[in-house]
């Protein structure tokens, strides 16, 4: 004989067993707690994040038992049945439970404990690339966030240049739905940015309307002249401090803007990049403990970038004092697509001479000064890390710190002089290495394929933000120019314009069963690789 029990706008139906652990008895009321951080995960197809749920179920007004277990959809959205039922891998037997009638709970029936959100600090470096072995030479970051963390080997850029593939992060969109697709012209950076009312909705202002504060200290896009700021500056930033156009790129002759406004910044010309954006964004952290909130805490530094002169020409990036001989028998590692034209060459990839045995020196020479820019990098991860963890065991547990770049960067690869725009790995493959909460320690992960919406999406989703899933994909719409050639002017190349898809999938047992990238251009030319066995894209 059953009875029939009310429980919080769902009626159970409990039947009779031999030994049912309510018999006789009602369930009168639950109470669901949510007082631990959001967390981060991969499933092995996406970017996840979930907080964990506890549980407490009361029989005739007295507390039975607490439950504890991972919740990965929205607190509001939890579905009471689902909860009840999944006692049973916890001891609670409850197999006689059917239900009359469900729907789903409402936010007024639920007690929630305070939430306690996750501080996020994202490190973000400007055309640092994989397939050069860039991270080898970085060992207080595989150290410090490396080996307390997982590295991430398949995380691409959606664009191969800066300024679209820093508003995909900012916005959690690629570049075909953001729409700022280069970094000057009619597709300027910033100044598209603010024209299409992006200025009101990206993610420092999704981030302090979930109650974050927001600092920045470098390069948030491209475009940000004082000009522009004077116009109007980036919306949803507590406190920041970006690097201003058009010096961006001078290493020592950066200027940031001051006081949180276009209305003056600061030149420090006699003083390195790096060093002082690290010394800003420590300052700011110190701001950023000294409050209740939870903190999204931005650091961009322009390295390693090549210079750009006032001219629009780019020459080689100047080393940080004291860093000059550093890696002097160092060369760009020979992979087969260095100086090599790939059998299936698209576009004017196809009209490439091979490299001089001069230019392939001044490449090895560039790769050099990249790796001697990234050092004070090094410095400032292990600098972040330390500030971290000197604010207390409990502010480290609860903060995540990524490092990533924009996009990658070619040095060589298909007969190239240096630079990006291509949809090839060297262009779009970058780092990503995360340290946190629920993050596996010392873990490489060379399975999962994410891009910078993905990242954009995670970051909003442990502030507890709702985003959609979305496809990797790469695309690029506009000339493409070498950067630091040999000859005294950049070479423009024109039909650029392509989109690329990278898809991949696996069996049961978890064995990839294919690896494939496929390009349109707007040429009308496609290129489909086996990624499995021609990760160079040569053939």
């Amino acid at each position: 004989m059953g009875i029939i029990v009310p429980f919080l706008g769902v009626f159970w139906q409990v039947l009779n067993r031999e030994k049912p652990l309510f018999s006789n008895a009602s369930i009168r009321s639950a109470s669901i707690q949510a007082n631990t951080p959001r967390r981060l995960r991969y499933d092995g197809e996406r970017l996840e994040t979930y907080i964990q749920v506890a549980v407490t179920l009361y029989v005739c007004g007295t507390s039975l038992q607490t439950l504890e277990y991972a919740y990965y959809g929205r607190i509001t959205d939890i579905y009471i049945p689902s909860l009840i039922l999944h006692a049973q891998n916890h001891g609670v037997h409850l197999e006689d439970l059917a239900f009359a009638r469900t729907h789903w709970l409402t936010p007024t029936a639920i007690s929630f404990g305070p939430r306690i959100k996750p501080n996020i600090i994202p490190i973000i470096t400007d055309d640092q690339d994989v397939r050069t072995g860039t991270l080898e030479y970085m060992p207080k970051t595989r150290k410090t966030l490396g080996e307390q963390g997982t590295t991430y080997g398949r995380f691409y850029a959606p664009v191969s240049l800066c300024c679209p593939s820093r508003v995909s992060l900012l916005r959690a969109q690629y570049a075909h739905n953001h729409n700022i697709t280069y970094i000057g012209g009619p597709f300027e950076g910033y100044h598209l940015f603010r024209e299409k009312g992006q200025n009101d909705a990206y993610l420092p202002i999704f981030l302090q309307e979930a109650g974050y504060n927001t600092y920045h200290t470098g390069k948030l896009m491209n475009g940000l002249s004082s000009d522009q700021m004077t116009a109007g500056y980036p919306k949803g930033w507590t406190y920041s401090e970006f690097l201003v156009d058009l010096n961006a790129y001078f290493y020592f002759n950066a200027t940031l803007s001051a006081n949180n406004s276009g209305s003056g910044s600061v030149n420090y010309d006699s003083r390195y990049q790096v060093d002082v954006i690290q010394e800003k964004a420590l300052g700011l952290r110190e701001d950023a403990l000294n409050t209740e909130k939870s903190f999204f805490w931005g650091i961009a530094p322009a390295a390693p970038h090549m210079e750009v002169q006032l001219t629009g020409r780019f020459t080689e990036p100047l080393p940080r004092p004291g860093d000059e001989s550093l890696f002097e028998d160092v060369e760009v590692p020979r992979t087969p697509s260095f100086n090599v034209k790939g059998q299936g060459a698209v576009s004017w990839l196809k009209d490439l001479e091979e490299l001089s045995s001069t230019v392939v020196e001044y490449i090895d020479h560039v790769h050099r000064q990249r790796l001697r820019i990234l050092q004070p990098v090094d410095d400032l991860v292990e600098a972040v890390v330390q500030r971290v963890e000197e604010a207390g065991a409990e502010v480290a547990a609860n903060t995540y710190i990524i490092f990533t770049s924009d996009n990658g960067y070619a040095l060589g690869s298909h007969q190239r002089n240096p630079g990006k725009s291509l949809p090839y790995e060297e262009d779009v493959l970058v780092p990503l290495i995360i340290r946190g909460p629920n993050v596996p320690s010392n873990v490489v992960n060379t399975k999962d394929v994410h891009s910078m919406p993905d990242l954009g999406a995670a970051i909003l989703g442990l502030a507890g933000a709702s985003v959609t899933h979305r496809d990797t994909i790469a695309e690029y719409w506009n000339g493409a120019g070498d950067e630091g050639t040999m000859s005294t002017l950049t070479q423009l190349r024109p039909n650029t314009t392509y989109r690329s898809m990278h898809v991949t999938d696996e069996s049961e047992d978890g064995n990839e069963t294919h690896d494939w990238v496929y390009g349109v251009w707007c040429t009308g030319e496609r290129e489909l690789y086996d990624m499995t066995i021609r990760p160079t894209h040569t053939n």
